[in-house]
């Protein structure tokens, strides 16, 4: 018998049997009414067997993930989290029924516990029409939810997964990224994978109201690293981010022959805990951080305990440029770190002594936080690093004005890294052979924009200008 007729038997009877189990299904909901059948459900779920775990613990394979926000992920990106590789088919009744029950009764359990969820289509659906995986996730859960990835991949990568091509099939791949468990009907397994395939969360940070005990605690290894991984220029949409940049004609600063960047903030202020998160995800692309520490912004303040980090005690290295910074006052408005007078005056000129200040090599200026404090309250720091990595909520924010920054530093130490600089998402942000002056003028215009004005005509899109001052 050809290998596609026999696929297609293979579909058949899967569909039947879904049918004939959606019919049992119908007779229990008419009977017991649908409060009953989700009893019965969960009962289903305890009383079952465990997951099938592997008793050797299966090197995992990583491959890459097009999420349904448009951005990839290599799932080796993922190494030190759990998660569960979950292959669905988007017409499938019992993977509609996984998804519902994970959004409305595992997803904040799973996230509670450090566990990742990694929703992959089936190639191509197997062939069989149905809705779009946006659509799916859109309809029954699931979409823009930090810790919960849903997308598509190659189709090698479910031959490899799912040679017998089942409709519904997991793994569970722990932190170490071996495979330790699989089966088939995720929705049946979520009660034993919660109560067996457990872990710490990443940074081990607890609710809301703790987030004071790691103020000036440096920030973990395993937190650090992800943050780095979340760096990755992304596109993000930039029409919320205030225009904060502005040109500046002094004498250029530098040394080593690297320009110089210079910031200037203070520990209370939350408009400088806002702009930290760009600014570091931003230098997070040319060089790396040693003794990042957490920071709270003042409870007294407005947007009072914004979650950020202080650069106090943290030390930057990079090939491309240097970086100063100074927190002048601590979180309770005492002083801090003294800025030097060759800084302070500019920082005085351009920005009458407002933060967060940020000067790139004395050619381009940065006054004020680029997004609203706002968006970052009541998150902890493993929650927004996570927004960012996935660039969703918040993180498209802190994204978008990391892009402008990167794009600022590379119009200021010669456009390097190229990997960085000549990426689409930032080259597309500065123009063609742009200067300074017109890198600020078009550092507000998506680069679909930025595209349409090399065909067709110059086109700026101006926002409201937002520069916030303590004295």
């Amino acid at each position: 018998m050809p290998k596609w007729t026999k696929r297609k038997l293979e579909e058949r009877m899967q569909r039947k049997r879904r049918k004939r189990n959606r019919a049992i299904v119908g007779t229990i909901v008419a009977v017991a009414t649908i409060i009953a059948l989700g009893t019965i459900y969960v009962h289903f779920s305890q009383m079952s067997p465990s997951f099938v775990a592997s008793s050797d613990g299966t090197p995992f394979t990583n491959f890459q993930v097009t999420l349904v926000n448009g951005t990839s992920l290599s799932l080796s990106e993922l190494r030190g989290r759990p998660f569960i590789l979950w292959f669905f088919t988007t017409w499938c009744s019992s993977c509609i029924e996984s998804q519902q029950l994970l959004a409305s009764q595992y997803y904040s359990a799973l996230r509670a516990h450090g566990i990742i969820i990694v929703a992959v289509e089936n190639y191509d659906d197997f062939g069989e029409q149905g809705p779009t995986v946006t659509q799916f996730a859109h309809q029954y859960g699931g979409l823009d939810q930090p810790g919960w990835l849903i997308g598509t991949a190659p189709e090698w990568v479910t031959q490899k997964y799912n040679p017998s091509e089942y409709l519904d099939i997991f793994y569970l791949v722990n932190a170490n990224q071996r495979i330790v468990g699989e089966n088939q009907g995720l929705g049946a397994y979520l009660g034993s994978i919660l109560q067996d395939f457990s872990a710490t969360p990443q940074s081990t940070l607890q609710s809301q109201s703790n987030l004071t005990s790691y103020i000036g605690a440096e920030v973990p290894q395993t937190v650090y690293s992800t943050l780095v991984s979340a760096s990755k220029p992304y596109y993000a949409p930039s029409e919320n981010t205030y225009k904060v940049l502005s040109p500046y004609s002094g004498l250029p600063w530098s040394i080593g022959g690297k320009p110089l960047i210079v910031y200037v903030g203070a520990e209370y202020c939350p408009y400088c805990a806002a702009a930290r998160w760009p600014l570091i995800v931003a230098l997070l692309r040319f060089g790396n951080f040693t003794g990042l520490q957490y920071m709270l912004s003042s409870s007294t303040d407005v947007y009072a305990d914004t979650p950020t980090f202080t650069f106090v005690n943290a030390n930057y290295s990079s090939p491309y440029l240097v970086f100063k910074s100074y927190e002048y006052e601590n979180r309770e408005y005492q002083p801090l770190q003294s800025v030097p007078t060759n800084y302070s005056q500019v920082w005085n000129q351009v920005a009458n002594g407002g933060i967060p200040f940020v000067d790139f090599a004395n050619k381009v200026v940065m006054s004020g936080a680029p997004y609203d404090p706002a968006l970052l309250d009541e998150y902890n720091w493993t929650q927004i690093i996570e927004y960012i990595h996935t660039n969703t909520s918040v993180g498209t924010q802190i994204e978008a004005s990391a892009n402008m920054i990167t794009s600022a530093i590379c119009s200021v130490d010669g456009g390097r890294p190229v990997s960085v600089c000549d990426s689409f998402t930032i080259k597309g942000m500065q123009g063609v052979g742009s200067s300074a002056d017109l890198f600020v003028t078009e550092l507000q215009t998506p680069w679909i924009i930025w595209f349409v004005q090399l065909a067709v005509a110059d086109c700026a899109r101006e926002k409201d200008i937002y520069n916030s001052s303590f004295q």
